[in-house]
């Protein structure tokens, strides 16, 4: 029995020993799961008799993962319900199968809180709020609170403002706090320096120079006159004189002791350098701090009695509560920890270090000890999935950190847990998985300091399934020219993939080189439109792929979107509601105005301007003006908006405008999106004016909620699907396309910086007068953080080319020449496989399949042609 066969048994077999279980990507991890959940229930449990189904918590990544192994348990429980020896049992699953506790870390959570409402301190009817509507009751608590705290003068904001800190930032810093509330509490933020240390530092420089300035052998050295102006820059700050870096400057024979003396000095500047930043910077750090500990006192504790007397809860508040609940009342941990028999977890390389005390609380038998670090799972009562390669979700809190640091102590019997591997790939083709083992088996390893990131666990062999025909099934999507440079980049490059990637779909449609496995066993088909998925790191150029979609006739969908409010019809309706809710507002009517719903050019605007016509709709202008219709539509919106409803209101907008048939020549998105504006103007409209409901709107779109757009079609529709990596995963396509990998990745401006594991620390950032301020220890928090970015980009890679089942095509163009540090993927940019054997020594020339003929070879390393070698087809070269 191979060493996977082994795994897989014992991991569903075992049903007395806890195991965390490493499974690759297309392993049938789920079926494992599934598996061991039958096992459970038929036959044995930890104790040695069968499990009833309410007794068994499963937890999973998604609330679609929880519905899907609904169905599968459903389906195998009715298939054992046929058999007379597991009738019973099974009949009896069913039975529990709907109440079952099978669902998210956060659905979870809430059930043991709505059972125990009143130990965990809560309105036993709390609602649970979004992250928009958590957003919006900010707003709503913060504005009133920030009034009284400018009325009574506090002396930390009051101090802050005359600083030059803006209510705006004050007001990020806040929402920012409120977001990470619960981290905040738990770490530290690194004091400014007191005045004493100022001096101090100050001091012990003045003397280092003095000391230095003994090894100058000529002082006309440049880096001896650097030295001299640091110096007295130290000495009279106020002189005039600047330190600056030692550069280049300093001859090593005008020192004594040579290029170690010279060395010293230049390090001596840099630190005078740094000193000089600290000290121009000092005063608001020190306002920065204290206005942060004055939030922290004041602000945070208001929010949180808010959120109690409304009966309200944030995500992160669910588990935080839960996990608080069965420490602080060990009666109620041992009813739920009797109760759950065993706790199996999904995508556990997904969660963090609170969801992980939840589960330690649950399954521990000390039900007395409060501290979940020193608990241990009781033999069989865990059960943990998870794949650290597949950790991609750090932006929603995933601590890849917290998951190999079980896997670790698992190794070390630390915690009662075996740790399983398994690797039989049953998803994609073999080239397929010996090209993704080549690419990542020298990129992803583990740090010699940290660990957030695993040494990578190779596939190891040619999977479960065969290949569909003798030809390779991975492709490179480029052109190059005669020297070998692929062709197409620059600022248009985009627009040139784009071009690209439709005219290889048309060729892919309908083709027998691109054949793809059937839906019966064994057989193969011809690819439709739905076996063709494009992949983008991130949907901001979605827009363009989209447009030559449409332009080709293609039909797609996209997956995901999450820039809803950026679409013009959106913010065009926002800003006419804007105008409606405020006729004085000339900036959103004259939006209004030129907007898809009443379509003035801007030479109607400046002919009415110059006939003397007012920009105020309540104004009267001629019959004969554009404006006319315009205005009257609007102002009798305007006078009617008390006695209507606002989504109303909107409705009437759009039949006295004509927008949906306007619109309806856009394509059938557009409506979808102005329905799920109607329909979230009916979700804020309760309870709220006209103008109110309006500004909530303007909020959330000047904040740039993520919000998705309307669902067009269903995923079993015959069309292209387009997505985000990120919303990929879990899922798989017949033929993949990974695009947009050489798009340059932008510096995020982030306001918040934490480190759980090392510093234990967290900083903060906020905008003033056009400069940044930053708590002490950003720059360590900010290098720490690209450290664990870059190392999730390289997993964020393997989980979109790991998607793949029988073709996988990889888009080469890349955003220019120089961004060898600022490529999304910088590992797997195309020009680097020269100086990189990662992509094109080991990626492609060892495949067996590749190493017939030198065409195949030059064709499948280098070439333009995406179909079978053997065909000799090859896409055209003219430029698209």
């Amino acid at each position: 029995m191979t060493g996977d066969n082994l795994h897989r048994r014992r991991a569903t077999r075992e049903t007395g020993t806890s195991f965390v279980v490493e499974a690759s990507a297309g392993t049938g991890k789920t079926s494992t799961l599934v598996r061991r959940i039958l096992r459970l229930v038929l036959q044995g449990g930890p104790g040695g008799e069968p499990v009833k189904m309410s007794d068994i918590a499963a937890i999973t990544f998604t609330e679609k993962a929880a519905g899907e192994m609904k169905i599968r348990l459903r389906q195998k429980f009715e298939a054992f319900a046929r058999r007379a020896a597991t009738a019973t049992r099974a009949r009896g699953a069913l039975r529990d199968l709907d109440g079952a506790a099978i669902s998210t870390f956060h659905a979870f959570a809430t059930s043991l809180l709505k059972e125990r409402p009143f130990e965990g301190g809560l309105d036993p009817h709390f609602t649970t709020l979004d992250e928009s509507q958590s957003d919006l009751f900010f707003r709503e608590v913060w504005e009133p609170w920030l009034k009284r705290a400018i009325d009574e003068r506090d002396p930390p904001l009051e101090r802050a403002l005359r600083s030059r800190i803006s209510l705006d930032a004050v007001g990020q810093l806040a929402a920012t706090l409120r977001k990470h509330q619960h981290d905040v509490r738990r770490l530290n933020l690194e004091p400014p320096p007191s005045t004493e240390a100022m001096l101090q530092m100050e001091e012990t420089l003045r003397a280092e120079g003095d000391q230095l300035t003994l090894l100058i052998l000529n002082p006309r050295d440049k880096l001896a006159t650097r030295l001299a102006e640091a110096i007295e820059w130290l000495r009279d700050p106020g002189s005039g004189a600047e330190p600056a870096l030692g550069g280049n400057c300093g001859t090593k024979t005008n020192w004594d002791g040579g290029i170690a003396s010279r060395d010293r000095v230049r390090e001596f500047l840099a630190r005078v350098k740094g000193f000089k930043e600290l000290k121009d910077s000092w005063p608001l750090q020190v306002r920065l701090h204290d206005l942060v500990q004055w939030l922290l006192r004041r602000f945070l504790p208001e929010w949180e009695n808010r959120k109690r007397e409304e009966g309200l809860l944030e995500f992160d508040d669910l588990l935080y509560g839960a996990r608080d609940l069965l420490v602080n009342h060990p009666s109620v941990r041992r009813e739920f920890h009797s109760r759950f028999q065993a706790l199996l977890v999904d995508e556990f390389q997904d969660t963090d270090a609170v969801q992980l005390d939840l589960v330690l609380l649950l399954s521990s038998p000390g039900t007395d000890d409060a501290d979940p670090s020193r608990l241990q799972p009781g033999p069989g009562r865990l059960f943990i999935v998870g794949d650290p390669k597949q950790s991609i979700y750090r932006f929603r809190g995933a601590d890849i950190e917290t998951y190999n640091s079980v896997v670790k102590e698992a190794g070390q019997n630390r915690r009662h847990l075996q740790v399983l591997e398994l690797t039989r790939n049953y998803r994609s083709v073999p080239s397929i998985l010996r090209f993704v083992d080549s690419a990542f088996q020298d990129v992803m390893k583990a740090p010699e300091q940290g660990e957030y990131q695993s040494d990578y666990l190779a596939f190891g062999g040619a999977g479960h399934r065969r290949a569909l025909a003798p030809g390779p099934a991975v492709h490179i999507l480029a052109e190059r020219d005669d020297e070998g440079a692929i062709r197409g980049s620059g600022r248009d490059f985009v627009r040139i993939e784009a071009s690209r990637i439709v005219r290889l779909i048309a060729q892919i449609r309908g083709s027998r080189d691109w054949q793809v496995e059937s839906s019966c066993i064994g057989k193969s088909d011809v690819p439709s439109y739905g076996d063709i998925a494009v992949l983008l790191p991130v949907l901001t150029r979605a827009n363009v792929l989209e447009d030559a979609l449409t332009e080709a006739g293609i039909p797609f969908v996209l997956e995901g979107g999450k820039y809803y409010y950026a679409r013009s019809e959106v913010s065009s309706a926002i800003t006419v509601l804007l105008a409606i809710a405020n006729p004085h507002d000339s900036v959103a009517l004259y939006g209004a105005l030129r907007s898809i719903f009443f379509g003035l050019s801007d030479e109607d605007l400046l002919r009415s301007r110059m006939d003397g016509l007012p920009l105020d709709y309540r104004a009267a202008v001629p019959e004969s003006s554009p404006l006319c219709y315009p205005y009257r539509v609007l102002q009798e919106l305007h006078e009617g908006r008390h006695a209507r409803s606002a989504s109303e209101t909107l409705e009437l907008l759009f039949k006295q405008t004509g927008a949906r048939e306007v619109l309806s020549s856009r394509g059938l998105q557009s409506l979808a999106n102005l329905g799920k504006l109607t329909r979230t103007l009916r979700s804020l409209q309760e309870g709220r004016t006209f103008s109110k409901v309006v500004e909530l709107l303007q909020a959330m779109d000047e904040e740039a909620f993520a919000e998705q757009e309307s669902r067009l079609m269903e995923e079993r529709s015959d069309a292209v699907r387009i997505m985000s990596i990120h919303k990929a995963k879990g899922l798989d396509f017949r033929i993949l396309i990974a695009a947009g990998l050489g798009m340059e990745r932008r510096a995020r401006s982030e306001s918040y910086l934490s480190d759980p594991h090392g510093c234990r620390a967290f900083g903060l950032r906020i905008s003033c007068e056009g400069k940044t301020i930053h708590t002490p220890g950003w720059e360590r928090l900010r290098e720490e953080s690209a450290k664990r970015e870059d190392a999730e980009l390289v997993r964020l890679l393997y989980v979109a080319l790991t998607r793949a089942r029988d073709h996988l095509v990889i888009s080469a163009y890349t955003a220019g020449a120089g961004l060898a540090t600022t490529s999304l993927f910088p590992r797997t940019r195309p020009e680097e496989r020269r100086a990189r054997s990662t992509w094109r020594g080991h990626a492609w020339g060892r495949f067996p399949e590749y190493s017939g003929t030198r065409r195949w070879r030059r064709r499948a390393l280098c070439g333009s042609s995406m179909a079978r070698p053997s065909i000799g087809r090859r896409l055209p070269a003219r430029s698209p």
